[in-house]
């Protein structure tokens, strides 16, 4: 006689990958919209004559996009540091400190 069966952990169904993607799609379309108003912010107050303050503001752009990177891996279930998409997370702050700073 052999001993009870454990129950096998089930692969990830379809259902929860959409799940995870939407969650993602979600959290990436939500804090894009941060990352871009922080960028316009810099250009606004760049021209006051602010430049110091639009340098910070570009730094929390690029901070935001490197969490939003993060959290997107996370949700979907991959490792969360990738220097790839590290890159291109920061590379609207890094485009704009070249423009407008």
């Amino acid at each position: 006689m052999s001993g009870p069966r454990r129950p096998t952990p089930a692969p990830q169904t379809s259902i929860d990958r959409v799940r995870r993607r939407v969650g993602a799609v979600g959290l990436f379309s939500i804090t894009i919209h941060g990352v871009l108003g922080l960028v316009g912010g810099a250009y606004v107050v760049d021209r006051d004559g602010r430049s110091t303050d639009a340098a910070w503001l570009l730094v929390i752009s690029a901070v935001i996009g490197i969490l939003t990177v993060v959290g997107v891996r996370v949700i979907l279930g991959r490792p969360p540091v990738s220097v790839l998409w590290s890159v291109v997370a920061v590379l609207p702050a890094a485009v704009a400190a070249f423009v407008i700073l």
